[in-house]
């Protein structure tokens, strides 16, 4: 392990327009990042607050059974959206902060105008086929006829779901935080929550929900155009665009097969419960998911924060700089991510039954979800950085390595362990892929992914898991006796996390960081009044 370095605060200054090669993208200092991951972070926490009250909305208005149906067909939907995207927002990723650093206008411009046009094609077709292939994937699949018209209904949601992700590609390209954080992590979920209200209110069909999910990701495919229109400005549209399909197909091609991998990754335990168990468990499993939704969510928002970097300083050769950004990014990923595992945890079954009734037969299966995206958030961006850096096939052969070793595990402990048995091969799955990643970072990058802090940040958060869980006990209000102890564990954990995360787990320049934020916040509302 690598002690974690104490880099110098200094923010590099914007590329100049037109700057050559050696041009430095704006903000690859701790604060940019900070900066740009605060802004994205904040907007995952809202935008997840909003999709898990969304899911119990949801939950509540279908009931656990039909839940389970919603829950294969946002499944199909989700899956389409990769296979629609093909890689191409990560292209855009890759190659607009390289042309801009390089003044090729021309190019930035074709690649974003590739990436828009190429998905649309291809969810053209998935809608097609999945609309013809439905009523046998759900028969001779899942055994269940009935989730044939969610599967249909889902689906024509993809374009706009990989439209949506290609705007918000090509804003993070231009290292702006805020408008990725509108259309993806606020927009949909706060007009969904809409139109779930509206339809409880009407007391309409379920089938319904996938029109308002629809209608949501077009509200925010309207706002992530404006933004695009605004983020790149005239000048690039001054130059003639140069889609370079070859190219970004070339690019895109094996990170498809490596997201297509990991989005079956992240499905096969959704479908194999269908296939093996029932609607029953897929929706008290989905109920889960949600309640972990939120850590790929803080991986988001800090890969967001150097997805324009992170392929500048690999290209460039600036390893010294490549590991202070990867430390970054991984100290805040992992310090959320733990403070997150012991608020749940601690929770677990009151939370479920948040959902609705016999949704907390889960709470099993959450704390060992809980403990696969321990594993994930502690990795940082390793996978983001492997693609990032050229290096997709070895993120193919990862993701690869996790969806046979997830389909065995499911195969054989799903039927006799049911949820618990789904999320243990969810555990293996993640618990391999990274340990390949941190080989290979250390070997192809020459840095060290694992950091001794996390140790430290890993006892802490356990002591403070034990010391929560014991108070709690010896004041009787232990998990699972309703709301009321839910209100005074959650807050007072969180009191009690706050002074363990801030001398455990952040670095003196990080404690800096959070000072200034506080003082400008402060002074900005002094002038104010």
């Amino acid at each position: 392990m690598q002690r974690d370095p104490e880099p110098e605060a200094s923010d590099a200054e914007p590329a100049a327009a037109g700057g050559g090669a050696g041009a430095t993208a704006p903000g690859e200092g701790t604060g940019g990042i900070g900066q740009r991951g605060g802004i994205t972070l904040v907007g995952a926490v809202l935008g997840g607050v909003l999709v898990l009250a969304n899911e119990i909305f949801a939950a509540r208005f279908l009931g656990v059974e039909t839940y389970g149906l919603y829950a294969l067909g946002m499944t199909f939907a989700r899956t389409g959206e990769v296979i629609a995207l093909f890689g191409l927002h990560i292209a855009v990723l890759h190659f607009v902060p390289i042309h801009r650093s390089d003044g090729r206008l021309d190019r930035v411009g074709g690649t974003i105008l590739g990436a828009a046009i190429l998905p649309l094609a291809g969810s053209a077709l998935l809608v097609a086929g999945v609309w013809v292939l439905a009523p046998a994937f759900a028969e001779g699949v899942l055994g269940e006829p009935a989730a044939t018209p969610f599967l249909r209904a889902f689906v024509l949601a993809i374009p706009l779901l990989a439209s949506c992700e290609i705007s918000g590609a090509v804003s993070r390209g231009f290292g702006r935080a805020l408008p990725y954080v509108l259309v993806r992590n606020l927009i949909p979920p706060g007009v969904y929550a809409v139109g779930i209200a509206a339809l409880a209110w009407s007391g309409a069909d379920g089938l319904w929900i996938a029109a308002a999910f629809a209608g949501a990701h077009g509200v925010a495919l309207g706002v992530g155009a404006l933004a695009v229109a605004r983020v790149t400005g005239p000048k690039v549209w001054r130059h003639r665009p140069r889609p370079a399909f070859r190219t970004l197909s070339r690019y895109s091609a094996p990170i498809f097969v490596n997201t297509l991998l990991f989005a079956v990754l992240a499905t096969t335990d959704i479908v194999m419960l269908g296939g093996l168990q029932g609607p029953e468990e897929v929706g008290v499993y989905r109920g889960c998911l949600q309640l972990v939704a939120f850590f790929p969510m803080v991986i988001i928002a800090f890969t967001a924060a150097v997805s324009h970097i992170l392929p500048v300083q690999v290209k460039q050769g600036r390893r010294a700089e490549l590991d202070r950004t990867y430390g970054t990014v991984t100290r805040w990923t992992s310090s959320i991510a733990m403070a997150g595992v012991v608020l749940i945890a601690l929770n677990r079954v009151d939370l479920l039954s948040l959902l609705g009734e016999r949704f907390e037969a889960g709470s099993v299966a959450l704390g060992v979800l809980l403990g696969s995206m321990l594993i994930r958030s502690f990795a940082g961006t390793g996978a983001v950085l492997l693609v990032l850096s050229g290096r997709q096939r070895l993120e193919t052969f990862n993701s690869a390595v996790g969806v046979g070793l997830n389909v065995l595990l499911n195969l054989w402990l799903i039927p006799r362990y049911s949820i618990v048995g789904a999320a243990a091969a969810t555990l293996g799955a993640h618990l391999a892929m990274n340990a390949l990643r941190v080989i290979q970072i250390r070997r192809s990058l020459g840095i060290e992914p694992l950091r001794t802090r996390m140790l430290g940040l890993l006892a802490a958060g356990t002591a403070t898991l034990a010391l929560a869980s014991a108070v709690a006990h010896g004041l009787g209000l232990e998990d699972g006796g309703g709301l009321a102890g839910l209100a005074v564990r959650l807050p007072a954990t969180a009191l009690l996390l706050v002074p363990v995360l801030w001398r455990v787990a952040l670095t003196e320049e990080d404690r800096e960081l959070i000072r200034g934020a506080w003082e400008r916040r402060r002074g900005a509302a002094e002038a104010r009044s």
